[in-house]
């Protein structure tokens, strides 16, 4: 098989692609073809609608949905004729990214999508897509049934643990990473770590939440439901570029903490469980026994691994008694986290920013998956 990748802009996503295969061929933009398909229309809008900058002028969008339209027609058209290429991409999420994957899929080529992972050592390569896109079930059972057939990978999760360490400030200067020496953390909280506003994440993924303004607005307005003495303890993200607003949009002084010196680590192992939209802080918290509350899509959101939310409004329930409305549910969190740990993140072997190597047990056993999927038909997405 050989592999065709669209080549990332970053030292890591370029190196994590030819350490998956050493044979790699990148190109370093999607080519436009002009013999359209049926879909084409459709993808072009979907790809426009998913990218990080939709242009405001009605002519640069007609441009920018027309590029991408024939991106589509190129990507599919070759990958139609090289049936025995696959495609990879970086994210592969909106822009033309996803017109580069979606002509794969459509052509019936396998696609491997590569991410950074929410686990230090890790990288997150999957066959179906990213974040919450990914090809990760839905459902505990299938965790529990499969900790119940490797005893022997039990505490996996534990060294993966050990290695988590807080994200160290590089975009917003006020966010630092210093152990908390008083007291203030004996008060009970609910720990709310942001996310970086115009991030995919949000975008794409945000559920009930259309952005981290309207995230701080709604739990602004439910957060006089919280018992006495309790508080909602927030912390911008550190490589956030954009200015947060806190300072406008809280109201609700008394019940809030706005806390950017203290460890994130510290943080979690504090707090009486974490709100986040979809934050991979989320996922480290599961790590660290902490009950946690999504309200936007994240591939780990499902009961009874965390608690999610039908509508915002069941928030003035789950504030008005915390301790019995969020609950770690071990039995189903640790088989869970193990397999993440054991199976799903490949590890890898880092030289500065570069990845070097991949796990080679997991990479023969991913390529072979890869290999007896290539039957040239949608079916198998």
């Amino acid at each position: 098989m050989r592999f065709l990748a669209l080549k990332p802009s970053s030292l890591r996503g370029r190196s994590t692609m030819q350490a998956f295969d050493v044979g790699v061929a990148f190109i370093s933009f999607v080519r436009l073809g002009w013999r359209a398909y049926p879909d084409s229309d459709e993808v072009a809008s979907s790809a426009l609608a998913a990218s990080k900058r939709i242009p405001r002028s009605r002519l640069w969008y007609r441009l920018k949905w027309l590029m991408l339209r024939c991106q589509y027609n190129w990507s599919r058209n070759y990958f139609e004729n090289h049936i025995h290429t696959a495609a990879l991409c970086w994210n592969g999420l909106g822009g033309s990214r996803k017109a580069f994957v979606e002509g794969a899929r459509r052509a019936g080529a396998p696609t491997v999508l590569f991410e950074l992972a929410p686990l230090p050592g890790r990288i997150t390569i999957d066959a179906k897509g990213v974040n919450y896109m990914n090809c990760l079930p839905r459902n505990s059972q299938f965790y529990l049934d499969w900790q119940a057939s490797h005893p022997d990978l039990s505490s996996a999760w534990m060294a993966v643990r050990d290695k988590i360490v807080s994200r160290q400030s590089s975009k917003n200067k006020k966010v630092k990473q210093e152990l908390c020496t008083d007291d203030s953390l004996d008060r009970p909280y609910l720990f709310v770590p942001l996310q970086v506003q115009n991030d995919s994440q949000i975008r794409l993924f945000g559920g009930h939440i259309t952005s981290i303004d309207h995230f701080v607005l709604l739990l602004d307005q439910f957060s006089e439901n919280l018992p006495n003495g309790w508080t909602l303890r927030v912390k911008e993200h550190p490589t956030s570029p954009i200015p947060y607003r806190l300072d406008v949009l809280i109201k609700n002084r008394s019940r809030w903490v706005i806390d950017n010196i203290t460890d994130t680590i510290q943080l979690i192992k504090g707090s009486e469980g974490v709100v986040t939209v979809n934050s991979s802080v989320g996922l480290e918290s599961l790590f660290f026994g902490k009950p946690v509350l999504t309200i936007g899509e994240a591939f780990y959101g499902f009961q009874p691994i965390v608690r999610t939310i039908e509508v915002p409004e069941e928030l003035g329930a789950i504030f008005s008694d915390p301790l019995s409305q969020l609950r770690f549910n071990e039995h189903a969190v640790l088989p869970f986290i193990n397999y993440l740990s054991a199976v799903y993140y490949p590890k890898v072997s880092l030289v500065d920013d570069a990845v070097m190597s991949i796990d080679s047990a997991w990479l023969k056993d991913f390529k072979g998956c890869l290999q007896q999927g290539l039957s040239r038909t949608n079916e198998q997405y």
